[in-house]
């Protein structure tokens, strides 16, 4: 949006221009003239506001009185209803949280949406919403904050939650924008082979799939029997990794198999009497045990004695933590994170509302950990993204422990009265994967479901929004292509050039003519 701005020159005068537009750091300006005293700098602004309004005609409302005609001056202006649905959107979006409630740094953002403008006028549209704002000093001192890593990725970690909520249309973008950026090779797993066993699982088709499968199956990972079996199972596994010193993972498709397992370990690893704190859904948890955060909060500080704390990611979803003390009376906990070995005091609401044991976690939380071992635990009943979520967080060892619900119905007990195990073969648990991988529920826009429908079932509307929309991919295709293009001989010029350098500071006469 083009507006007016005024710039001091060297000579003392008042420079008036139009900015025209603003894109990549580089402005269209067109300068009118320079003002000496108050008279010349207002007649300069008016020739500028009609400049701007060039081409547009005055609605004549009938209004008789003393004003010139022209434009109307802004006396005041209270537009409520807007910033308040603005301010809806963005505590709904998680920005307030992620930026720890900074109202500078949300009055910039919400005042650039209103008008595309720079952050020194952003003062003057804040006026006329009817705001007090900040000084242009405050947002100076502020904007080294804003700049640091910690910000951007507590900003970036919130829109990339949002994101995921709506991935229908979020892949559709990725679909069909040409820059942007797709996983084509998966560094977490160790072994080739079964890195690109993960991408089929991921996006493979029919044929992809089945090698896949098969690649799994001969390599052990697959095993198959009723729930109490393989949750059995999963969890001597996951004992024996990390006997060995293993960092292992114990994913589950439901919260109560997580729960259950939690307090198993929980109780087999603490003595009966040591202190404890109670944490979301009851959990108890004690010195020593692993838990997972559940919810993004920048604004928990770390504690004075993490190394570089100002550079490490704020607490995030999914973060798993050693717990180093707890305090029985307060109810609060100490803990280390297991990445970077951050350190910070969970209590309060965030203590019992989003902080579990972490031996195992749900497919969901899993998204995003990464690990040595898992042991992941689904039902028969899994879709595709939650199978391919479960079975990638290791690096070196990836194994799938498939229950049948049918299964557990059919397992009669000894006649001690004990839970009698039902395991199938390596061959029944990869049909089971086979039928879980084909049943995929990412979700689906509209523009995909039209696209595969025929033509003449569609309205005329639709046809042409379609047309329309291929038209418009392959045009940022072919551009793209040709930036590409650009972009490749200006690097090849520029390897060149620093060549030619060096090759000339090699000779004796360090490239100048002696």
């Amino acid at each position: 949006m083009a507006y007016v701005r005024t710039v001091k020159t060297s000579s003392g005068a008042t420079a008036v221009q139009i900015v025209w537009s603003s894109r990549k750091g580089s402005r269209s300006i067109e300068h009118l003239g320079s003002a000496h005293d108050d008279v010349e700098l207002a007649a300069l602004k008016a020739a500028a506001a009609e400049r701007l309004a060039a081409g547009q005609t005055e609605l004549d409302l009938g209004i008789s009185g003393h004003l010139e005609p022209g434009t109307l001056p802004i006396l005041s202006s209270q537009m409520t209803s807007l910033w308040e649905t603005l301010c809806v959107a963005y505590r709904a979006l998680g920005f307030e949280s992620a930026a720890k409630s900074d109202n500078v740094f949300r009055d910039l953002v919400l005042a650039r949406i209103i008008e595309p403008t720079s952050k020194i006028d952003a003062e003057r549209v804040l006026t006329e919403v009817g705001l007090s704002p900040a000084s242009y000093a405050t947002v100076k001192r502020r904007l080294p904050r804003y700049a640091k890593p910690g910000w951007r990725q507590a900003l970036a970690a919130v829109s990339a939650a949002h994101a995921k909520a709506r991935g229908g249309m979020f892949a559709q973008l990725c679909t069909d924008l040409p820059w942007t950026q797709h996983l084509s090779e998966v560094w977490r797993m160790t072994d080739p082979d079964e890195r690109q066993a993960s991408l089929a699982l991921r996006d493979g088709e029919p044929k992809d799939i089945r090698s896949a499968v098969d690649w799994y199956r001969t390599h052990n990972r697959l095993h198959c029997g009723d729930a109490t079996t393989m949750a059995a199972d999963a969890l001597a596994a996951y004992s024996a990794d990390t006997a060995l010193g293993r960092d292992a993972l114990l994913v589950c498709d439901t919260t109560e198999m997580a729960d259950a397992l939690n307090q198993r370990l929980h109780q087999s690893r603490r003595d009966r009497d040591a202190p404890t704190v109670t944490a979301a859904r009851g959990q108890k948890i004690g010195v020593g045990d692993l838990i997972i955060t559940r919810r993004n909060d920048p604004t928990i500080d770390f504690h004075l004695s993490t190394p570089n704390a100002e550079l490490l990611p704020p607490v995030r979803n999914g973060d798993r933590w050693w717990v180093a003390a707890v305090d029985s009376g307060t109810n609060r906990l100490a803990a280390e994170r297991m990445t970077d070995g951050a350190r910070a005091v969970f209590d309060g609401a965030y203590l019992c509302e989003h902080v579990n044991l972490g031996y195992a976690v749900t497919t969901h939380s899993a998204q995003g950990v990464t690990c040595d071992s898992t042991r992941a635990v689904p039902s028969d009943s899994a879709s595709r993204s939650l199978f391919y979520v479960a079975v990638t967080r290791g690096r070196t060892n990836n194994n799938v422990y498939l229950y049948e619900n049918a299964a557990e119905s059919d397992a009669a007990p000894t006649e001690e009265g004990r839970h009698r195990p039902i395991r199938g073969s390596d061959g029944e648990a990869a049909d089971l994967a086979r039928a879980v991988l084909a049943r995929d529920d990412r979700p689906v826009t509209a523009h995909q479901a039209a696209a595969v429908s025929p033509a003449s079932s569609l309205p005329s509307i639709v046809v042409n929004l379609l047309e329309a929309h291929r038209a418009n991919v392959s045009r940022w295709r072919d551009e793209h292509s040709l930036w590409r293009d650009v972009a490749d001989r200006f690097t090849v010029d520029m390897s060149q050039a620093r060549s030619m350098r060096l090759s000339r500071t090699r000779e004796r006469d360090h490239g100048l003519e002696l």
